[in-house]
């Protein structure tokens, strides 16, 4: 059993480094927030909703498989703004992206600032 799930981190681990060897087709925020483009991403583990998105899309995405550890991204069929493909897919995942490159996002968790 535990061969078997470390098995499965290490394919999730490969698919989201395959995200990362995507080539640089020049979007950037501003055309991934404008650009309405075909989607077709199944409902799935989140892990590999995202490197679907991110083929679709043609951005890197950097990524925990932490992060990503059994959650699951909902299902997108149609032409959409790669921003709202993404914000869809996050959403009530405890998980937020931003930018660092023209075609660079990076997905993390979203911290919440100490009360003083």
């Amino acid at each position: 059993m535990k061969s078997s799930i470390r098995l499965r981190l290490a394919n999730l681990a490969l698919l989201i480094s395959a995200c990362l060897a995507l080539p640089s087709l020049g979007f950037s925020a501003s055309t991934f927030e404008a650009a309405p483009l075909r989607f077709d991403v199944p409902a799935q583990p989140l892990a590999n909703a995202l490197v679907t998105f991110a083929e679709q899309a043609h951005v890197q995405l950097i990524v925990s498989a932490d992060d990503l550890a059994g959650l699951r991204g909902g299902d997108v069929h149609g032409h959409y703004k790669p921003q709202a493909v993404l914000e869809y897919l996050l959403r009530q995942s405890g998980l937020d992206y931003r930018f660092t490159g023209a075609d660079t996002v990076i997905i993390q968790r979203i911290t919440v600032p100490a009360q003083n």
